[in-house]
């Protein structure tokens, strides 16, 4: 499964995939303006507001797997946020600190 989701400065794809019975969750925001993208699946606000409320991980990688009721509500859960405007201004900001500590490429 995958949305898609949009602002004026990013695209977010978040992403929902099965292979050999184990569930993958990731968000890939992209940055309209200078085209450089970045999994922001491990970024601190995401896992906090979106990831730990749902499911509790040891290590949280740019792709997370996930049992596949688990990946399901989390994927429910981002896009509700999604379309959440003062998530995604909370998110926006958080976004800029990440890239100005050279999270992107």
């Amino acid at each position: 499964m995958i949305s898609k989701a949009f602002t004026e400065k990013h695209s977010f794809s978040i992403e929902l995939k099965e292979s050999n019975n184990k569930t993958y969750f990731e968000i890939i925001a992209t940055d309209l303006i200078k085209n450089t993208k970045s999994s922001i699946t491990n970024l601190n606000f995401i896992i906090s507001e979106l990831i730990e409320p749902i499911v509790q991980l040891k290590d949280y990688e740019t792709l997370i797997v996930v049992n596949k009721n688990g990946g399901i509500k989390i994927f429910e859960e981002a896009i509700k946020l999604f379309k959440d405007t003062e998530w995604i201004n909370l998110l926006e900001l958080k976004l800029q600190e990440d890239k100005e500590i050279g999270g992107w490429s």
